[in-house]
């Protein structure tokens, strides 16, 4: 099973979102995510967070990260129901003035960091989950944390 991390770094007041304008893969290509990428074998998944952030920014910030949410996401083939493809991504979020203010130009893959009003988010071309998991990140209901969301895909399937 893949596993990736994802990282929502909001202002203090939680009005504006940094964001990556993705390059690859194809298929984030010109969209907006979040920091994050996979969590290598034997890491934990906030040795992930904590390791994708000092790579995503090239700089060790103090951040400290609250994992609100873990999407499940299982692929099928549409023919039999065989599981064809299963990973896991732990999302967190964080809140710093600082760290937006001294944002890199770019990751270290050399793709643009923005900044966001998070109000504004849905027209500005994000990856197709990011809009609905920065609401939940905003959620004031931190006591039901984390949220667990499964997603399922059957392949073929037109619905």
């Amino acid at each position: 099973m893949r596993r990736y991390v994802l990282g929502f770094l909001f202002s203090q007041d939680q009005t504006r979102i940094a964001l990556i304008r993705k390059t690859r893969p194809l298929w984030q290509a010109g969209r907006l995510n979040a920091l994050g990428g996979h969590a290598e074998d034997g890491e934990t998944f906030l040795e992930a967070m904590a390791r994708e952030t000092r790579e995503e920014l090239g700089e060790p910030l103090p951040l400290t990260w609250r994992r609100f949410a873990t999407v499940e996401s299982h692929r099928f083939e549409d023919t039999d129901k065989q599981l064809e493809e299963r990973w896991v991504m732990a999302c967190y979020r964080c809140q710093d003035d600082t760290a937006i203010a001294h944002l890199p130009s770019h990751n270290d893959v050399g793709e643009p960091f923005e900044t966001h009003d998070v109000d504004d988010l849905a027209r500005r071309g994000t990856v197709n989950n990011l809009t609905w998991l920065t609401q939940m990140a905003l959620s004031r209901q931190e006591r039901d944390w984390p949220f667990h969301v499964r997603e399922q895909h059957y392949v073929g399937d037109e619905h």
